[in-house]
């Protein structure tokens, strides 16, 4: 038996053809160039939906760190961490926050972070950003400094809402905060999005624009005494005893060194002259 639409005997599928032309009126306008299709709106109107998911989907960048929740921004050429920028269809993150670098471009290049924060210290990294946007951008930073996953902590964000003018181009921001002197020792999570709009969160779909995670290691602060040594002499034994405290010992002296009189070394903690 063959229906068209509006026939009074149509099955209740075929009913949905009028419904469907108000929840899904560009669906049913390709579909009404299609016999075949016409028969099928429910088909068509999935399809269409389908095809529009895929076409979002395919412009956003996601975040790269497994340990925190998903953070995600609709892409453009016109903001932007770094001088690289990709789209994802899914979230690729991992343990090492390089997820995204080893699928498609290796586009976390925006943010350069020390070689490591010290608890109770001062610390800084900077973030290269760009906004041609036409409109003002907003930079948003965090550190997991207590490396539970979460970024909500209270003195975990340290930048909030820095505004990117319109017009900035390869342009690096210098990020400045004070690491808790209960900060976790070890490599934690730091999460930086430049958006489109304010207060993008830490985690969540939001504006345009691009995240960016990457891991920094974190050292407790630890004390040598003396610091500093007595006189030696040249081809005489010397002899001094080192105490450290902060930390968990027990301690390793790397490198111990001297030079010639006048000169000062370094090994990590404590100068060491000989004169």
């Amino acid at each position: 038996m063959d229906f068209t639409p509006g026939h009074s005997g149509q099955p209740s599928s075929f009913q949905t053809t009028e419904a469907l032309m108000a929840v899904c009126p560009r669906a049913y306008a390709r579909v009404e160039g299609f016999r075949a299709w016409w028969r099928h709106p429910v088909l068509a109107c999935a399809v269409w939906f389908l095809a529009a998911a895929s076409a979002a989907s395919a412009a956003t960048d996601f975040s790269d760190y497994s340990a925190f929740g998903s953070a995600s921004s609709t892409t453009v050429s016109t903001i932007k961490i770094g001088a690289l920028t990709d789209s994802e269809t899914v979230i690729t993150a991992n343990t090492t926050a390089t997820g995204d670098d080893i699928t498609n471009l290796a586009d976390e290049d925006g943010v350069t972070l020390p070689v490591s924060l010290v608890t109770g210290a001062s610390g800084s990294f900077t973030v290269n950003v760009t906004n041609t946007s036409g409109a003002s951008a907003f930079l948003n930073a965090w550190i997991d400094f207590n490396g539970n996953g979460v970024l909500t902590d209270a003195g975990e964000q340290v930048a909030a809402n820095t505004v990117i003018a319109t017009g900035t181009s390869n342009s690096n921001k210098t990020v400045s905060f004070t690491v808790p002197a209960t900060a976790t020792s070890g490599k934690v999570g730091v999460r930086v999005r430049l958006t489109s709009t304010s207060t993008p969160g830490s985690t969540g779909l939001s504006g345009n624009g691009e995240v960016e995670d990457n891991l920094v290691l974190i050292c407790p602060a630890i004390t040598i005494s003396p610091t500093s040594l007595p006189s030696a002499a040249v081809g005489a034994a010397f002899t001094q005893t080192l105490t450290s405290s902060g930390g968990a010992s027990p301690y390793t002296a790397a490198q111990i060194l001297f030079c010639k009189s006048g000169d000062q070394v370094w090994d990590g903690s404590a100068e060491f002259m000989l004169r």
